[in-house]
């Protein structure tokens, strides 16, 4: 897998074999493989997860290095250095969570690197796999 500029990863070349096997062309035939076949559909929604994850990672690194020091110090002695570990931490340090969202509420659009929130916005408002489709073709 490689990134290009606007960080979107390839699709590994075994899955997409496997979606140029089962004609995927486009946001319609990606819907009618991925009904059709649940062992793609499983490995499709793995990949999409690994990438949701790998955003969630690197969101946090960006805000990790944005934060003042005194709260970069509390998260990393939290272990927020990844995005499920941020979360826990943030669930159980409720003065914690409430400092590190005065923070972005007062930087947001400085927090997130740009366009990064916008797609992050698309992403959450997916309903369906063509929507999903549309996001990554």
């Amino acid at each position: 897998m490689t990134s290009d500029e606007t960080g979107a990863t390839d699709l590994p070349a075994d899955l997409k074999a496997l979606l140029d096997a089962a004609g995927v062309t486009d946001a319609a035939s990606l819907q009618r493989a991925l009904e059709s076949d649940p062992q793609l559909r499983e490995r499709f929604v793995a990949f999409v997860q690994a990438q949701v994850q790998a955003l969630g990672d690197a969101v946090v690194a960006a805000l990790l290095a944005d934060v003042p020091e005194d709260l970069r110090a509390r998260l990393e002695a939290a272990g927020g250095s990844d995005q499920a570990v941020l979360q826990q931490a943030l669930e159980a340090d409720a003065q914690l969570k409430a400092d590190l969202k005065a923070f972005l509420e007062a930087r947001r659009t400085e927090a997130l690197p740009q366009g990064l929130d916008g797609y992050l916005t698309a992403f959450a408002e997916v309903e369906d796999t063509e929507q999903l489709g549309h996001l990554w073709m």
